[in-house]
């Protein structure tokens, strides 16, 4: 059941792991095993309260994520272009369903993201075309947005034609709002919400945390 939101708008989550997780030595990182569940079965967990549908951004073979049960989006783009290439695939992807005005995206390593993320980044919109972000701590996590579908064009303009194609530099480009969040506790620690699993010494850090949550 999707959380209501202000604005009575309907919004689809996606879920981006389309990279090649070159720190975690390959392979995909959203099935790695964080306390009994994958990373992307905790970030969905957390993610699906808060919209109306769940889809994953991915270029594997999509009956590796079968047990996710929600569709699996490939890239639209060739050769694994970034975080903007699952962006534009998920607006693509929800515009296609023809009853979402929005699409959220958050990444498939941030086992402790807001669960009130949806509602905050909705909630600080001032016009219907406001792309939205989440930062905490001093620093902003763009991947973690609120997305008006009609940015499609102008992102799909933007891959073609940019080099500098991050997020960020896309988002500056549009002009944004931004929405701060607070660290959470686990047990005796304050942990950021947008903590994100890179590395093997990160996982055991994240475990760490699960045990205490």
């Amino acid at each position: 059941m999707a959380v209501a939101n202000p604005e009575h708008r309907r919004v689809a989550g996606v879920i981006l792991a389309g990279g090649r997780a070159s720190r975690m030595g390959g392979g995909e990182k959203g099935l790695l095993d964080l306390g009994g569940k994958t990373l992307l079965q905790r970030v969905a967990d957390r993610l699906a309260p808060q919209v109306d549908v769940v889809a994953l951004n991915a270029n594997g073979e999509p009956d590796l994520f079968a047990s996710l049960g929600v569709p699996v989006i490939a890239d639209t783009l060739p050769d694994r272009q970034g975080p903007l290439a699952g962006v534009l695939a998920g607006i693509i992807w929800a515009r296609s369903q023809n009853r979402f005005s929005d699409l959220v995206t958050v990444t498939c390593d941030t086992p402790f993201l807001p669960t009130d993320l949806t509602a905050r980044l909705l909630a600080a919109r001032q016009r219907d075309n406001d792309l939205v972000i989440a930062a905490s701590n001093g620093r902003h996590h763009p991947v973690f947005a609120l997305w008006p579908l009609g940015v499609e064009k102008k992102l799909a303009h933007f891959l073609k034609t940019q080099s500098d194609r991050s997020v960020m530099a896309f988002i500056r480009n549009c002009g944004y709002v931004s929405v701060s969040f607070d660290f959470i506790r686990c047990g005796d620690q304050s942990v950021d919400p947008f903590f994100n699993i890179n590395t093997p010494r990160d996982l055991t850090e994240a475990a760490q945390y699960i045990d205490m949550a």
